[in-house]
């Protein structure tokens, strides 16, 4: 444990030089490493049979459930965590889970392989694996079969995204996007090629830009593949796309464009563009505070999937 939690604050320092301002790294630092603490004695408190549970036959991904105490028909998220394709154990993310489940929402959160150890299209299929999983055993701990959301932050939105608009993914696991009920997406990847396009603009001529874009194929075509943005489709999941206005990693007119062809296919959907915020920090002010655009904006569009004559109030208590 004590290993672990050096991990976290070395990660924390790494994550706070991701697109911010000078003003705001010092700020940030103490917010990460506190969302951070309360992750990991979360997790510590979980009994053993909630973590570490594999998912996918003969693989060595993993997920681990959260769960409110007595839990019973809860609404349940499935969170994908960020990292470029290629960084971050699971349980880094961890943070994300204790206000959430302290709001009464079963979490899950699963693993999936990084590149250069696997692809794009491997990790699209260890994340649908999870939602099938999810999706047949959450009631034993405490969750909703039928109110399973998405979750995914800057990588893990375009895998989430990917997962619940193209139909393939699960069909593989003979599941179904029309089981998801919602997806929330920030700093949010939905066209892999218009990222790369953006930082090789921002990179000085003949420098490549990070080698995480070898996981599409090497290829415009691998790009424009597992771009989400190139799967909406009408009766596509209840989604809220959010996105710090001062993010430097993904630019907002990204996922800007996948709002409004969720629009324009006649999705619900919601866009929230937060000011003052970078790629980061809208995350662990999620995990931090109840009041928190982003923490708000996800339990609002799980209280807006409830089924239909079921009154439901998400809150936020102070366990953690």
């Amino acid at each position: 444990m004590k290993r672990r939690r050096w991990l976290a604050v070395g990660v924390a320092a790494g994550l706070v030089g991701l697109g911010l301002t000078q003003s705001t790294k010092g700020r940030l630092r103490a917010r990460i490493v506190e969302a951070q603490r309360r992750g990991l004695a979360l997790r510590a408190q979980q009994p053993p049979e909630q973590r570490d549970i594999r998912f996918k036959p003969g693989s060595d991904v993993a997920l681990d459930v959260f769960a409110p105490s007595g839990a019973t028909g809860c609404p349940v998220v499935v969170n994908i965590h960020g990292g470029g394709w290629m960084f971050f154990p699971r349980w880094l993310f961890t943070f994300s889970a204790p206000p959430l489940v302290s709001a009464g929402l079963v979490v899950v959160l699963p693993d999936y392989t990084l590149y250069p150890h696997a692809q794009a299209g491997q990790m699209a299929d260890e994340v649908a694996a999870a939602v099938a999983w999810t999706i047949e055993h959450i009631a034993a701990y405490g969750g909703d079969p039928r109110r399973v959301h998405l979750q995914g932050h800057s990588a893990g939105a375009q895998l989430a995204a990917l997962v619940a608009l193209d139909p393939r993914w699960l069909a593989a696991y003979g599941h179904s996007p029309a089981e998801i009920a919602g997806l929330a997406v920030s700093g949010a990847v939905m066209d892999v090629e218009a990222l790369q396009d953006y930082w090789q603009r921002r990179s000085p001529p003949g420098v490549s830009v990070g080698p995480q874009w070898s996981a599409f194929g090497h290829s415009r075509a691998g790009q424009r593949e597992f771009s989400p943005v190139n799967y909406v489709r009408a009766g596509a999941p209840p989604t809220l796309v959010a996105h710090g206005e001062r993010d430097r990693l993904v630019p907002g007119h990204i996922p800007r464009a996948f709002y409004e062809a969720l629009v324009a296919a006649g999705v619900d959907a919601t866009w929230r563009a937060y000011p003052g915020k970078g790629h980061v920090d809208t995350l662990f002010d999620a995990a931090l505070d109840a009041d928190a655009p982003l923490h708000r904006d996800l339990l609002a569009l799980i209280a807006r999937t409830a089924p239909s004559g079921k009154e439901e109030r998400l809150g936020q208590g102070s366990a953690f």
